[in-house]
């Protein structure tokens, strides 16, 4: 099962499009410029979510100043995952599902790190995804 996401997280995360490449920048509200730096867009109102946050959170726009492509990825099929993280969180790193709206599952981290599947990881699920994001990966 996946890190459960928080009701915010989970709005967002359904709303990232299911193709090659997607993350918030492909959210309304925000435009990339030339520089490929994402902004807001000045000739819109932010959107909002249910909750009245806003629908692209400013940490988003404001990460690597303004030029990471990261927040809220949509890992797809055919990407290498360079980095298997301890957080599955979607705020600064490309852990969302191709195809579902969720984050990766532990025993899907575990299998990109090369893991078999009848390895069995201990404890409640956060430190099962510490224990696999610090792992060096078993081919090695």
């Amino acid at each position: 099962q996946p890190l459960e996401l928080n009701d915010d997280d989970l709005e967002r995360v359904c709303q990232i499009v299911k193709k090659k490449g997607a993350n918030f920048r492909d959210l309304p509200g925000v435009i990339v410029d030339e520089d490929n730096k994402v902004k807001f867009d000045p000739s819109v109102e932010r959107p909002k979510l249910k909750s009245g946050k806003f629908l692209v959170p400013d940490y988003a726009v404001s990460f690597v100043n303004g030029k990471s492509k990261k927040p809220f990825g949509r890992l797809w099929w055919d990407e290498i995952v360079h980095t298997v993280v301890t957080r599955a969180e979607p705020h600064n790193q490309i852990v969302i599902h191709p195809l579902q709206d969720r984050v990766l599952t532990v025993r899907e981290n575990a299998r990109i790190q090369g893991f078999p599947d009848f390895y069995k990881l201990c404890g409640p699920i956060k430190e099962k995804y510490i224990q696999v994001g610090n792992a060096v990966a078993v081919p090695v």
